[in-house]
């Protein structure tokens, strides 16, 4: 985990599942659903856009990071490899 939070890449691999989405913003072109399942069940869905695909990544991993603070029973628990 860095300074800032788990990336988007570790995240993956402890339960949060990416979903690219149709664009509502012509500014705005990627939209990225970010959902959390733990034992199948969603926790959280997250909406993240940008204008590329990294930066929605990044601000999906930012929301994430925001609701595992005030969630910390579902901290991730396997680093990216």
């Amino acid at each position: 985990m860095s300074d800032t939070g788990w990336t988007f890449e570790e995240l993956l691999p402890n339960g949060w599942h990416p979903h690219w989405m149709p664009p509502e913003r012509d500014d705005h072109p990627f939209v990225l659903e970010f959902t959390f399942y733990r034992s199948e069940v969603a926790r959280c869905v997250l909406e993240a856009s940008g204008s590329t695909e990294h930066e929605a990544r990044e601000r999906a991993a930012a929301l994430a990071n925001a609701w595992l603070r005030e969630h910390p029973e579902y901290a991730p628990r396997r680093r990216h490899t």
